[in-house]
């Protein structure tokens, strides 16, 4: 809860004299129960409401203005850390009775928004921000606290609230895309699956086997399974990175770091007592049994967490105790890596005045350098807002037994010897998109050399690239199946894509 550690009626005197002023936010998206959209102009919070517009259910091009009065905001729920800023309102019954007739809600099995219904995903409206204003908190507290209207989050407890909506969301709109495939007799995910292609296909072993219903989660507002995630990253690996580039990478599979930190069923008690490394270690040691990951620079590994994908790459493991105190020191006082910290440590960018122009002059000498190559582990993260230290820490703590069972010896892998970090990447502005941009920060992530200082990454790509991912990747499939399939026929079904020839489906139609 908001200030829960303090007196709530000596909060509220401490604000009741700020000026009660209006906020202006910019909105990633809103979704508005299940109906998620991208609003036209900024969301207006004042003592009126809230007061925002988007485009009718039906119609996306005709834009209408709701006002949720403030007497009908029942609860502000915000977080405030930029890393995940995000705010759910919700509001009285007879304000989703409202909003339904204005949007053109109908059917509860579609887009739907219900303050009081049974579904958690139509109680509440969800608004995805691109930042908060530095008075965001002065303000909504003087407008809102006094009433009791508004209680903070923590990045963690607003990510799980928004997880639990996107997952019911994803649950809700695969409902629909299998009723839609059945009603139409194309081939879907309950009639009869066929087999559309094997990469790489055979005789080569380990071929990733991609049917007609992993083929579904390409369609518009579907989340990329496992099977499709690991079947790009694999033609990635064979197909686009250079000699070079395969050489000094591996690639774990995306069920790698689920199978690591999840018990097998039927695992057996060990005799000896094993530590919790130990024990997770055991279950992926055959993984490596023909690789060495520290002879490799980069150890890229998918992870899917409560529902939701994002990439950790360990980079340079094997310099783990052998990099020189010079570039340690570097690294860790002068501060060139442009990351947000995940350790508490002395890796983010920020030095007082008085040594900047020592860090430009120091910068200045690294960037001249052939190569400086630090070990770390970097996450990637569309979404941002998890708590990423204990992934780290399972990811040394890997590493730490790896390094035993193949060197016989110990190595320490711990935040002083090996960091973690995040880098600023571009955010998702959807509630499904996050394994797209799993598959496109790998595939950027070898577009440059990227040695440091590595500058921001928030400019990375731009959303148009993710976008049309689905129809890439539909049209790579399909392409590979036409290579393969001799005279076997496939059915493949009928999905929405967003994008036509590589441009938004709404833009080509403006065209015409």
């Amino acid at each position: 809860k908001m200030f829960e550690d303090q007196n709530s009626s000596d909060i509220a005197e401490q604000y009741l004299n700020l000026p009660r002023t209006a906020l202006t936010l910019e909105c990633r998206m809103i979704v508005i129960g299940s109906y998620k959209c991208i609003p036209r102009e900024k969301v207006m919070i004042s003592y009126s409401g809230v007061r925002f517009d988007v485009p009718l259910v039906e119609d996306d091009t005709s834009f209408v203005t709701l006002d949720v009065k403030y007497m009908h905001v029942i609860k502000l729920l915000i977080n405030f850390e930029q890393t995940m800023p995000v705010l759910f309102l919700y509001t009285s019954p007879s304000t989703g009775t409202k909003l339904r007739e204005l949007l053109g809600m109908q059917d509860p099995k579609g887009p739907y928004y219900d303050p009081v219904g049974k579904v958690e995903m139509h109680r509440h409206i969800t608004l995805l921000l691109d930042k908060l204003p530095k008075d965001s908190k002065a303000i909504l507290t003087s407008l809102f606290l006094q009433e009791g209207k508004i209680d903070e989050l923590t990045p963690q407890e607003a990510n799980n609230i928004f997880i639990r909506t996107t997952r019911t969301l994803w649950d809700h709109l695969n409902q629909n895309l299998t009723s839609t495939i059945s009603a139409t007799g194309t081939t879907g995910v309950n009639d009869d699956v066929q087999t559309i292609i094997t990469y790489p296909s055979f005789p080569v072993e380990r071929g990733i086997t991609i049917n007609t219903a992993h083929y579904l989660c390409l369609a518009e507002d579907q989340y990329l399974n496992d099977t499709v995630i690991e079947f790009y990253l694999k033609y990635l690996t064979l197909e686009v990175l250079s000699e070079f580039d395969q050489r000094r990478t591996h690639m774990f599979s995306s069920f790698f770091y689920q199978r690591l930190i999840t018990p097998h069923f039927g695992e057996t008690q060990n005799t000896v007592p094993m530590t919790l490394a130990a024990e997770r270690h055991a279950r992926v040691q055959r993984w490596t049994r023909d690789v060495n990951i520290f002879e490799k620079d980069f150890v890229i590994i998918p992870i899917n967490k409560d529902e939701h994908w994002f990439l950790a790459i360990i980079c340079f493991p094997g310099l783990v105790g052998k990099v020189s105190k010079r570039i340690t020191e570097t690294s860790k006082n002068d501060s060139l890596v442009s990351f947000s910290n995940t350790d508490g440590d002395s890796f983010k960018s920020v030095q007082k005045n008085k040594k900047i122009k020592t860090l430009k002059r120091k910068a200045v000498e690294l960037e001249e350098q052939k190569e400086v190559k630090i070990p770390c582990i970097l996450i990637f993260d569309s979404l941002g807002g998890t708590n990423y230290s204990s992934i780290i820490a399972t990811l040394r703590d890997y590493l730490s037994r790896e390094y035993i069972v193949k060197f016989g010896v110990e190595e320490t892998f711990s935040k002083d010897t090996i960091k973690g970090a995040y880098p600023k990447v571009p955010k998702q502005s959807n509630c499904t998109d996050c394994g797209l941009y799993l598959l496109q920060y790998v595939e950027n992530f070898f577009k440059a050399n990227y040695t440091f200082p590595i500058k921001t990454l928030e400019t990375w790509f731009e959303e148009i690239v993710i976008t049309r991912k689905r129809e890439e990747l539909s049209n790579l499939i399909i392409k590979l199946m036409n290579n393969t399939k001799g005279n076997k026929p496939i059915n493949l079904p009928t999905i929405t894509l967003p994008t036509q020839n590589g441009k938004l489906k709404r833009d080509v139609k403006n065209q015409m």
